[in-house]
């Protein structure tokens, strides 16, 4: 039986595949579910009005469309990350230098480690499986 490790072991690859599958994948997935078919008894009227529009398009631009709705998410994440691993300035600008910490119990490090950014990771994740050079 392994002994337990003192501190954290979640890498910044494990995070990322975390980022890619439950919310890259799911905002994808979400909205396209929506578009196709609006849930709840009473969806707000604009999301009545986005399905009406998206049914009303030929299947090549629904499917034109879904390509733009991952595209958008892949672009806010990345942006995200590239602000989480200080490389994409904000409107404002700061000068603090962000971290992402993980913790178990009392221990704590950085999730990205030394060299390691975290929007590279997730470029390399979203161009592998999708096939895009953006």
């Amino acid at each position: 039986m392994e002994a337990a490790s003192d501190g954290p072991s979640l890498t910044g690859t494990e995070f990322i595949d975390v980022v890619y599958n439950d919310v890259y994948l799911a905002a994808i997935r979400n909205v396209q579910r929506t578009l196709e078919n609006p849930p709840g008894r009473q969806p707000a009227s604009r999301v009545l009005a986005m399905h009406d529009w998206f049914i009303s398009l030929a299947e090549a631009d629904r499917d034109m469309l879904r390509e733009v709705v991952a595209y958008a998410a892949d672009h806010a994440i990345f942006g995200l990350l590239c602000v989480l691993d200080n490389v994409q300035p904000v409107v404002d600008g700061y000068r603090e230098q962000l971290e992402l910490q993980v913790r178990t119990g009392g221990a704590q490090r950085n999730l990205a480690e030394e060299g390691e950014e975290l929007h590279g990771l997730f470029r390399s994740q979203v161009d592998e499986a999708a096939g895009w050079d953006t």
